[in-house]
């Protein structure tokens, strides 16, 4: 099997609390949601936006 890794340089490498990624994902998914509003989403991703996905997060 080829490995199209190989070779690659890491540029981070740490630790992330479970919470914190959640919160992180979450305010990312509020400000897209808030710049540019369900119906553009819809238009321009081809689904609509996963309202229910971003409610669990809370």
């Amino acid at each position: 099997m080829d490995n199209r890794w190989a070779g690659g340089q890491p540029r981070w490498a740490g630790r992330v609390s479970t919470s914190g990624f959640i919160d992180d994902v979450r305010l990312m998914a509020e400000r897209l949601l808030s710049e540019v509003g369900e119906s553009r989403y819809l238009k321009e991703w081809g689904h609509p936006f996963p309202m229910r996905e971003l409610q669990a997060l809370h």
